[in-house]
Order: C-alpha cells, then sequence, then structure tokens
C-alpha cells in the first residue's frame, strides 16, 4: 500500500522553486476561472489528491525516484559554469514526458476523449461515471508512461537562462506539449508527442526553462546546451504556453509579480479553446472489391445507421507568438507514409500494422 495518502501530480520538487522564497512553504497563484490572485497558498495543497495514483507502493517509488533526480538535477544547473549534459537531458526528458502524461488535466482530458466518443447520438455504449473514467485514466498513463518513456529520447534539451526582469511561472499542468512546424505549415492543431515538429516547454524555476525540440524541424543557437534570453518579449511567449495550457493555476513566488500575471493571463486567455476536442462521424457508404467508403455526416443523423465511425481530434490552443530563439530550419525535413497516422519524427517513423505503408522522408 502507497504510504502517501495525500500525493502530488505536480510534485513539491517542481513547485518549491517557484514558491515565496524558494521555500517550498507557500506559493501565489492566480486562478483562470475566478480571475483572482491568491497569496500565500500552502505548497502542500496544490496540485495534489488523496490516492492519486492509487495505493500501488512500487508505483509510487518509481515516480519518486524521477522526482528525486530531476529535483537534483535543477540544483546543478544552478551552479556555475553548468553545461547541459547528457545525463541532464536524459533525466529532463523523462521528467517532462511524466509530467506531461500524468496531471489531473491530462487524466480529465483522457476522459473527456473517451466520453466525446461515446456520447455521439445514436452510439450505445456503456459509461462509467466521469470520476472513475479519470481515476482509470490516470493508471492507463502511468502504463503508458512506462512503455513509451522513450519517444521522447531524440528530442534536443536546451535550458533557456532568463535574463530578463520578468519571471518565468509554472502553473498545474506545466510539461506543455506545442508544435509551431504543425501549426503553421500544416494548419493542423492536432498533434502528438510522437509527432514531427513536437516541442514540449517546462518551466524548471523562475531563471530557467527547459525546452525540448524536434531538431529536424527546428533550430536554437546554444552554447554547452544553453540559451541566453535578454528580450521580455521571448519569456512572456514561454508563459503563455502555460496560460494556454493549464487546468486552473498559474504559480509565482513574487508577490509584486500579481498584476503582471494577471494582465498576461487575460491577454491570451481568450484563445484557450473552449472544447480539446472535434468530434466526426461518418456512416458505410457503399463498399470496393477491397475497402468500405465512408461518408461524413452530421453526429445527429448517426443513430438511423448500422454501420458507424467515430473520430475524435484534439484541439491545441495556437499561442499569440512564438520566442524568437526558436527558428525553422533551413530546409527541415519530416516522415509520412500518407496515412491518418500524420507526419512523424525519423525515430517515430514506424508502424504496428504488417500492411502499413512504406515510410518516406519529405520536406517541411
Amino acid at each position: 500500500m502507497a504510504e502517501n495518502k495525500n500525493q502530488h501530480f505536480v510534485p513539491r520538487v517542481h513547485l518549491t522553486p517557484f514558491s515565496v522564497c524558494a521555500e517550498g512553504k507557500a506559493i501565489h497563484l492566480f486562478n483562470l476561472d475566478r480571475k483572482k490572485v491568491i497569496f500565500d497558498a500552502p505548497v502542500k495543497n496544490q496540485c495534489s489528491r488523496d490516492y492519486f495514483y492509487g495505493q500501488d507502493s512500487k508505483l509510487e517509488e518509481a515516480i519518486q525516484a524521477v522526482e528525486g533526480y530531476y529535483g537534483r538535477c535543477v540544483a546543478s544547473l544552478h551552479k556555475p559554469g553548468a553545461l547541459v549534459n547528457e545525463s541532464h537531458a536524459t533525466i529532463l526528458r523523462r521528467f517532462a514526458y511524466l509530467q506531461h502524461v500524468r496531471t489531473e488535466a491530462a487524466a480529465r482530458r483522457s476522459a473527456e476523449f473517451a466520453f466525446a466518443a461515446t456520447n455521439v447520438s445514436g452510439v450505445s455504449c456503456k459509461q462509467p461515471t466521469f470520476k472513475e473514467a479519470v481515476k482509470t485514466a490516470v493508471i492507463a498513463a502511468m502504463r503508458h508512461y512506462a512503455h513509451t518513456m522513450a519517444v521522447v529520447d531524440d528530442l534536443k534539451v536546451r535550458v533557456v537562462r532568463n535574463l530578463t526582469s520578468v519571471p518565468f511561472i509554472t502553473s498545474d499542468d506545466p510539461a506543455v506539449l506545442a508544435n509551431r512546424w504543425h501549426q503553421q505549415r500544416v494548419r493542423d492543431r492536432s498533434f502528438g508527442v510522437s509527432s514531427a515538429g513536437a516541442l514540449l516547454f517546462l518551466p524548471l524555476t523562475p531563471t530557467l526553462l527547459a525546452i525540448f525540440l524536434d531538431s529536424d524541424v527546428y533550430q536554437a543557437e546554444h552554447v554547452g546546451g544553453w540559451i541566453n534570453v535578454p528580450k521580455p518579449a521571448d519569456i512572456l511567449a514561454c508563459n503563455h504556453h502555460q496560460v494556454l495550457n493549464c487546468a486552473a493555476n498559474l504559480y509565482f513566488g513574487d508577490r509584486s509579480s500579481g498584476n503582471d500575471v494577471q494582465t498576461m493571463a487575460a491577454s491570451v486567455a481568450q484563445l484557450r479553446p473552449l472544447s480539446r476536442f472535434n468530434v466526426m462521424a461518418a456512416v458505410s457508404d457503399g463498399e470496393t472489391a477491397t475497402h468500405t467508403r465512408y461518408a461524413v455526416v452530421d453526429a445527429k443523423d448517426i443513430a438511423e445507421h448500422d454501420d458507424v465511425l467515430v473520430h475524435v481530434r484534439a484541439v491545441r490552443p495556437v499561442p499569440p507568438r512564438w520566442p524568437s530563439f526558436l527558428k525553422f530550419r533551413n530546409k527541415p525535413f519530416v516522415y509520412t507514409n500518407d496515412t491518418g497516422a500524420g507526419f512523424r519524427r525519423r525515430t517515430t517513423a514506424t508502424s504496428r500494422l504488417q500492411n502499413s505503408p512504406p515510410w518516406r522522408k519529405v520536406r517541411g
């Protein structure tokens, strides 16, 4: 049985650098729903639920091990002359990916995804309660992480050093998956961790932020893994991702930043999608010798059909700007097999299907 009843989905080791005086006791927050700044909230009560991961002691120990490595890694990056070595990169990748899949917001999105697929009129499917679906999604996410943690190993890791007076902030869902290439070149707001052009943003402290990037698509000038950023606009561009991705709360440690955080959040709040999913329904519309043809219809019209496909696509927010240090390569390239698998990176261009079309490299 797990030793700790109160389990954090954003660990205290992450929140502590953003807390008051970095002591890990109190932290300031801005709640987007209430549009209210709350000062000196206890860190121990933030981003936690009773037995959030269940009562498996081995799972709890594994998560704590990843968090421990992460805490020591961030501390070492603050040492004078620190370089972002491969050990740092591996630890940051593992933590960022774990953090991306394990928050309550991520679990709720997974549950909402399942409900979106089965709530279509005419689809008969026994559903659990939403609370049960979220709990199931958490456990599924942990299993998924264990089997797919290497999916981010090809992403280059750079650490942004904030040289401005504008601090990085964090949130209740701080490891943000983004994709500038997908949104600007493909004009598509649906993508995943395996997609070409994948990016992850993870604030480490008010002065440090890790960015993970597909180096076949992007470039970011650096020295020893560090990107020195003197422009406040670039820091704000990174902070926007926290606003657009979070479930409810933004966190910061300097009381004087309260008004600035509120103003910044208000400036991009309208870009948060009203729905995180688009649901498309299609019905059988004829057959060939080898295939069945489907036609897209309004979801309300499918009740009279027996053969129905329901497709749910994620809708991810589009930030108002991207940091200037993140640039497209002169000749980016991606991989495709011209199927619904979409565009992939060289290491994720794989398929579990035996008859899957071959992947080919294309200019992006």
